[in-house]
C-alpha cells in the first residue's frame, strides 16, 4: 500500500515537473455515488446513492491551443447503499485533458480522461458486517474508470491573484470499469457480482495559485 500511495505521488509530481504546471489548486466537491452489479433477484443491477465527496490537488497547463492538462490528485469517497450504506475510500489519480473557450469575462471548459483508484477503506453497514477485509471478502482494491468534468473559470471582486481567473466551478461525473470482485474468495465473495462503482455525480470548486 506504501509502494503504491508513493506511486500515485509521485506520479502526479513528475507529471507536474515535466509540463511546466503554471498552476496548482485546491479542488473539493460534494455528490452522489451509486453502485453497479450482477446482482439481480438480491438488490438489482444498480444500487442506491449515498453521499459521495473528493479533497485533492489540481495542475493545469497549456498543451497546445486551447487543450490544457489537468491531472489530480485526490481523496474520494464512493459507494452505494445495497441493503446498507457500502462505502469505500481511495486515493485517486486522474490524468484528464480539457478543451478551455473564452466566455463572458470567464473561461468554459470541458475536460475527460481515466482515472485510477486505490482502495484505502471499505465499510458495509448490512446484516452484521462491518469494515471488510480486501482479502477474505474477494474484494480488489483497484478501480480504473472513466472522468468527465465540465465548468467555468472566473474571478471575483476584491480577491487579489496573481491570475485572471483563480476560480473555478466544476460538475464531474466518473464511472469505473474494473470488477472490484478479485479471484480470491471468502465466506462472502464479491467476485461473482461484478460489482462496479456505478457513477459518482459531483459539485465542486477549485481555488488556483500560480503564474499568469
Amino acid at each position: 500500500m506504501k509502494r503504491f500511495f508513493l506511486w500515485l505521488t509521485g506520479s502526479i509530481m513528475l507529471s507536474m515537473s515535466l509540463t511546466n504546471a503554471q498552476q496548482i489548486g485546491l479542488k473539493a466537491g460534494i455528490g452522489s455515488s451509486k453502485l453497479a452489479a450482477d446482482w439481480y433477484g438480491l438488490y438489482g443491477s444498480e444500487s442506491q446513492g449515498i453521499f459521495s465527496g473528493n479533497l485533492g490537488v489540481v495542475a493545469d497547463f497549456p498543451v497546445t491551443g486551447k487543450v490544457r492538462g489537468m491531472p489530480s490528485l485526490e481523496l474520494t469517497r464512493r459507494g452505494g447503499k445495497a441493503g446498507g450504506p457500502f462505502t469505500l475510500s481511495y486515493v485517486t489519480l486522474t490524468l484528464p485533458a480539457s478543451y478551455e473557450i473564452d466566455l463572458g469575462s470567464g473561461a468554459a471548459f470541458a475536460a475527460a480522461g481515466p482515472y485510477v483508484g486505490y482502495a484505502l477503506s471499505a465499510n458495509w453497514k448490512y446484516s452484521g458486517y462491518g469494515k471488510l477485509d480486501f482479502e477474505a471478502e474477494g474484494m480488489n482494491r483497484i478501480d480504473v474508470g472513466l472522468s468527465l468534468l465540465t465548468g467555468y473559470k472566473f474571478s471575483l471582486p476584491g480577491v487579489n491573484s496573481s491570475l485572471e481567473r483563480p476560480f473555478a466551478a466544476y460538475l464531474q461525473y466518473a464511472f469505473g470499469v474494473t470488477n472490484l470482485g478479485s479471484s480470491s474468495s471468502g465466506y462472502y465473495t464479491f467476485d461473482d457480482y461484478n460489482l462496479r462503482n456505478g457513477g459518482t455525480f459531483a459539485i465542486g470548486a477549485i481555488y488556483y495559485f500560480g503564474e499568469k
